[in-house]
């Protein structure tokens, strides 16, 4: 089809209709990426939040870590802190952790006890950071990996009463010392109960809980939701005989991991979201986790609820 010729001054005014459109797209995308947002803004005039400056404002380096990485997304509600940590483990879990190893291909040629020592290291730093982050946002809470909600009543008061029992029990590197001031302070709590032996399972949670909370100065809060996590911990205790039945290649064994990973990331968001108050939530969660692909897709469907993300790695780690 022949194309008409336009009136010059018809031209002009479509020409100013669709710079309306297309300026204060460019414009916006420019300064989004220009301040640092994984997202395009598309109106020129956007009023940044609370939370963007926080995001905007989290210092590059910090005292006690290695690596600060932000993930900003504009019209941010909430400010995810992930300090990443490692654990302590038990024989069990060692010898989990060497079949995984085998079937994977890798062998680890860590001792459990370097292990281990290694983590306190890492616990080490991880107080530290706690500690300065709580001076920069008035925390009066920290997330912990493993503690469910229900059971955080339980695990500050028995930090509460291990501190007592023994004021330098966050400063010990031998764990047989920990978990006996723990049985000591849960005979201390419950008086009429027969208490067992501490079981070494709990001997992580424990022990970050202690150096996370600055000694009971923080609430050790619940950074897991109780249904999700016995599905991963079930799934994870299943793996090893899964894989020994049949061939997983590494892709697939990776895709098992990240759907355990996912769910309990994303039960994270949900508990967060629903937080009576504040606005920063500072995490301490395994190195092995990132939010950075669930708050991208957590933030596409709660558009009021949008989260930034900042990760930070530890000395040591």
């Amino acid at each position: 089809m022949k194309r008409k010729n336009l009136p010059a001054k018809k031209k002009l005014g479509n020409w100013f209709r669709a710079a309306l459109v297309a300026v204060p797209t460019l414009v916006g995308g420019y300064w989004a990426n220009n301040r640092g947002y994984l997202d395009d803004l598309p109106l020129i005039g956007y009023t940044e939040t609370e939370t963007d400056g926080l995001a905007d404002r989290f210092p590059e380096s910090f005292p006690g870590a290695t690596n600060v990485r932000k993930y900003k997304h504009s019209g941010s509600r909430y400010l995810l802190v992930h300090i990443k940590t490692t654990h302590t483990i038990t024989s069990d879990q060692f010898e989990q952790r060497r079949e995984i190893g085998k079937v994977l291909g890798k062998q680890d040629s860590e001792s459990l006890e370097d292990i281990n020592m290694g983590a306190m290291t890492v616990f080490d730093s991880v107080s530290g950071l706690v500690s300065g982050l709580s001076r920069l946002y008035s925390l009066d809470s920290v997330y912990i990996e493993g503690l469910t909600k229900g059971n955080d009543v339980l695990l500050n008061d028995l930090i509460d009463e291990m501190v007592r029992v023994d004021p330098e029990v966050a400063t010990t590197r031998d764990m047989e010392r920990m978990r006996t001031v723990a049985r000591t302070a849960l005979s201390k709590l419950y008086p009429d109960a027969e208490v067992p032996e501490f079981p070494q399972e709990f001997a992580s949670t424990v022990y970050t809980g202690l150096k996370a909370t600055l000694n009971g100065r923080l609430w050790a809060a619940p950074a897991e939701s109780k249904a999700t996590l016995t599905s991963a911990l079930d799934a994870q205790s299943q793996l090893i005989h899964t894989l020994k039945q049949r061939g997983y290649d590494n892709h697939e064994i990776g895709n098992v991991f990240r759907m355990v990973d996912d769910n309990r990331e994303d039960a994270l968001l949900s508990l967060l979201s629903g937080a009576p108050s504040g606005n920063v939530f500072v995490v301490v969660y395994g190195a092995g986790h990132s939010w950075a692909d669930n708050i991208k897709e957590w933030n596409r469907t709660h558009k009021k609820d949008r989260f930034s993300l900042v990760e930070v790695n530890p000395n040591g780690l």
